[in-house]
């Protein structure tokens, strides 16, 4: 379970909301919220690993605009997030 900061978890459920529109990433910020209030959740970290999976192209624009979040993904032992290969 990788160490989250629930400020910066903050600061990147801020800046994708402003940035792309919402029917783009609304599961992903309900799972962000989430990660939020209680960070060392691992079922909160599996919600958001799913939710980012499942963004498609969208993912690069919410790495441009939440970079915080390659470094939970970096920091990610298990890796959750998972490689279909």
């Amino acid at each position: 379970m990788p160490n989250i900061d629930s400020q910066s978890i903050e600061t990147c459920i801020q800046s994708i909301t402003q940035h792309i529109q919402e029917d783009e990433v609304k599961s992903l910020v309900s799972a962000l919220e989430a990660l939020q209030q209680e960070p060392q959740n691992e079922s909160y970290f599996e919600q958001f690993s799913e939710a980012f999976n499942n963004l498609g192209a969208t993912q690069g624009a919410v790495l441009t605009y939440a970079p915080y979040l390659m470094v939970i993904m970096a920091d990610d032992p298990f890796d959750m997030l998972g490689d279909d290969d």
